[in-house]
């Protein structure tokens, strides 16, 4: 079950944000939970949302990886959530980051790969949900490649594929090498815009000094599209008094 517990709009943009936003719309956050079988669930995040008013205002919001922390997703976005809007249609598009069903993983075996080779581009067809195509490239991390989780990134992955399926999103779920470790990888994200049948993923992993191939799980999966009717709560901040309401 996926519920909007709160959205809450007018608030000052976050110290973390300023600087990257011009301010010239309230901050919004909006807080969801997913619950399976009764009980908070921590395998999901959020890759968009979109909001459509009912005069027709519009906008979208892309996430690379919004984190689950505790069973909560906190989605923050300065853009303008109207007042004067009667409701809103938000559309929060959800996918899972583990618990996969079986029927949605594929491997890619023994890839030859090291720390230091130069790039790998392999194609290769998943005979799974109609079939994917799909274009798999490894290369040494870049300089500018961020790491989480107490990894250290030694390796960028990136996935191109087209899928007969629509909507169709993916997910790194495991790496094993050649020694049949288990290696740490992490900063999955979608690159955006994603549209039609096509698509676009990237990851971060941390090869061992001898590794020399790998074994790759991919997750493929339809998100869950879930629309929740709302109506803001606002609240007055210094936005207020810097931006006050037109006089009638």
């Amino acid at each position: 079950m996926f519920t909007l517990r709160a959205l809450i709009s007018g608030q000052d943009l976050p110290l973390w944000r300023r600087g990257t936003e011009t301010g010239l719309a309230p901050w919004t956050t909006a807080t969801f939970e997913v619950r399976e079988g009764g009980a908070i669930s921590t395998n999901w995040m959020i890759r968009r949302i979109e909001c459509i008013g009912a005069t027709s205002n519009y906008f979208a919001v892309p996430y690379t990886r919004l984190p689950n922390r505790n069973g909560r997703l906190e989605a923050g976005f300065s853009k303008v959530l109207w007042p004067d809007e009667p409701d809103w249609n938000l559309t929060a598009e959800f996918v899972r980051t583990s618990g996969y069903a079986e029927a949605d993983l594929w491997t890619l075996r023994e890839v030859p790969v090291s720390r230091t080779n130069s790039a790998v581009v392999t194609n290769f067809v998943a005979a799974i949900h109609g079939d994917i195509a799909a274009q798999l490239t490894l290369k040494p991390a870049s300089l500018q490649s961020a790491a989480e989780n107490g990894y250290l990134r030694t390796t960028d992955l990136g996935l191109r594929f087209t899928s007969s399926v629509p909507e169709m999103r993916v997910e790194l779920a495991r790496v094993t090498d050649n020694r049949g470790r288990e290696l740490k990888f992490g900063n999955g994200y979608a690159l955006w815009p994603h549209t039609g049948p096509n698509g676009h993923y990237v990851a971060g992993m941390e090869l061992a000094p001898d590794t020399q191939s790998i074994d790759v799980t991919f997750a493929f999966q339809r998100p869950r599209f879930v629309t929740f009717v709302v109506k803001p709560t606002f609240v007055r901040t210094n936005f207020d008094s810097a931006f006050p309401p037109a006089s009638k």
